[in-house]
């Protein structure tokens, strides 16, 4: 089998994961949704680019929410790995078009682990491993996050026919400004899925608050 999974730290598997006090301080979360955090057994697969720190941080802090979170990616880890979320790597490539053949490592990777939800950044790359596994896995919950490049530049050269795929297919896609916003529109993203996250401190409350809503969908 061509994936590995990288550990830190022994992992225990508690019937009911807790929130981390310092979490629930750091981002005020009320009263009523404490409550469900700390009862949520659900995983989310994070697809992401792993030699940029900030992505592994951003892990980190909605795991600390109490999420079970696999961060999956091609890119050897920019900084040590946090105890709270694991580490999977895809070692074929995944830059387009060969992120079609990458698919069938990460389709390993998803038998595995069983995701409740898939999130990916990035759409010309790993937004496309995660619309095909909605596409031929039958992946429910599916999340894709553009990042700016990718959506303004990149969905209108030749990649740009399976990123428009892509975002008709996803449940839900965030972009970071009106800008990024209009261009999913134009390629013909339903507004309705269409979230605006900044790229604060605090977006991993905006991305915690999308999850519960995918949830809540039957």
């Amino acid at each position: 089998m061509l994936s590995q999974t990288y550990y830190v730290t022994k992992h225990t598997h508690s019937k009911q994961p807790q929130t981390s006090p310092q979490a629930l301080k750091e981002y005020n979360i009320p009263k009523v949704m404490k409550k469900t955090v700390e009862t949520n057994r659900n995983r989310i697969l994070i697809l992401a680019n792993a030699g940029e720190a900030n992505n592994i941080e951003l892990a980190s802090k909605i795991a600390n929410l109490g999420w079970k979170v696999i961060l999956v990616s091609h890119q050897l880890p920019a900084k040590p790995i946090p105890a709270n979320i694991r580490f999977q790597r895809i070692h074929l490539p995944i830059a387009y078009p060969l992120s079609y053949l990458a698919f069938f490592e990460f389709a390993l990777i998803i038998l595995r682990y069983k995701p409740t939800i898939i999130h990916a950044f990035h759409l010309s790359d790993y937004g496309v491993l995660a619309g095909l596994s909605q596409r031929f896995l039958l992946s429910r919950r599916v999340l894709v996050s553009a990042t700016g490049e990718d959506i303004n530049k990149d969905a209108f050269t030749l990649r740009g026919w399976s990123i428009k795929h892509i975002l008709v297919l996803v449940e839900e896609v965030t972009c970071i400004d009106e800008a990024a916003k209009d261009a999913a529109i134009q390629l013909g993203t339903p507004k309705q899925r269409i979230n605006l996250v900044s790229e604060s401190v605090s977006s991993c409350m905006e991305f915690d608050t999308i999850y519960r809503k995918m949830l809540e969908k039957p």
